[in-house]
């Protein structure tokens, strides 16, 4: 049979067991205190309960980066909208009028009209 070395304090602790137990020998607590350790790591039904438990933090944890995603993609799409949405004025706000001929009062007499329609003329023409 082998023998254990326990130190003296592990050895006063053991039989304390023992006897509040009311065993027959040292090596029934030490049975005892194994089988007790096992349960509760080995025991399938903690591991299970602890797994659950772990996984339901994860998904809480996942639900809430899954709503700051979506946060972030309504924000994103709002921005890209808002940037690819052209700005239509209303010609009436702006104070243009047009004449009967399509074109805006402020070019309606312009003089720099025509000397910018010359400038195009005489590029070509050199």
């Amino acid at each position: 049979m082998p023998v254990i070395g326990v130190k003296p304090n592990t050895y006063k602790r053991l039989k304390i067991i023992r006897d509040r137990l009311h065993l027959k020998s040292l090596e029934d607590a030490i049975i005892i205190l194994l089988d007790l350790y096992e349960d509760s790591i080995l025991n399938p039904n903690e591991i299970l309960i602890n797994l659950l438990s772990n996984i339901g933090q994860l998904l809480e944890k996942v639900e809430k980066i899954e709503k700051k995603i979506e946060s972030i993609t309504v924000v994103e799409r709002e921005v890209q909208t808002s940037l690819v949405t052209p700005v239509i004025v209303d010609k009436n706000e702006e104070g243009i009028e047009e004449d009967n001929f399509g074109m805006p009062s402020y070019l309606k007499d312009n003089p720099w009209v025509q000397i910018l329609s010359r400038r195009g003329k005489e590029r070509d023409s050199k």
